[in-house]
């Protein structure tokens, strides 16, 4: 059992190889990550119980694919680590037995590229803010040095 963050920034629990959402910002009820499916599940004394069943079977690979996706995203948001460190890291914290469920190299360093340059466009962002508030040195300067710096 595990909470990660879903691709869209909403809480998602991983269970028993199902997937969960949150149903209508409850913090108690989280119903099936598939549309078609009436599968929930409550939190209640440090436990879940079933309220209603799934109409299809469990998907551990998807849920390992998830874990992995989330745990990179988060380590490329708060390192500065390359691509490759970050996807080695966290592959040696991946049981072997679940290499199978593991995305490709190159989509999960796409991942972290994507992750990066939403980080680096809200940080452009405030800067610009920032810089027209105080009448500071034009933002082209701070920008040529920051592309040099995070290149992009």
């Amino acid at each position: 059992m595990s909470i990660v963050q879903s691709s869209r920034g909403k809480d998602k629990l991983l269970l028993n190889g199902f997937a969960y959402r949150r149903t209508n910002d409850s913090q108690v009820i989280w119903r099936c990550s598939q549309n078609f499916c009436a599968g929930r599940v409550k939190f209640e004394n440090n436990d879940y119980t079933t309220i209603t069943k799934h109409v299809h079977p469990p998907n551990p690979d998807e849920n390992i694919s998830t874990l992995f996706k989330s745990e990179i995203s988060t380590k490329a948001i708060l390192s500065h680590d390359p691509p490759r460190r970050i996807i080695h890291e966290t592959l040696l914290n991946t049981d072997q037995a679940d290499s199978a469920a593991i995305p490709t190299y190159y989509s999960s360093q796409r991942t972290i590229q994507r992750k990066r340059r939403i980080k680096y466009e809200l940080m452009e962002e405030k800067l610009q803010q920032f810089v027209s508030v105080y009448y500071l040195t034009p933002i082209d300067v701070y920008l040529k040095r920051a592309g040099a710096l995070f290149n992009f």
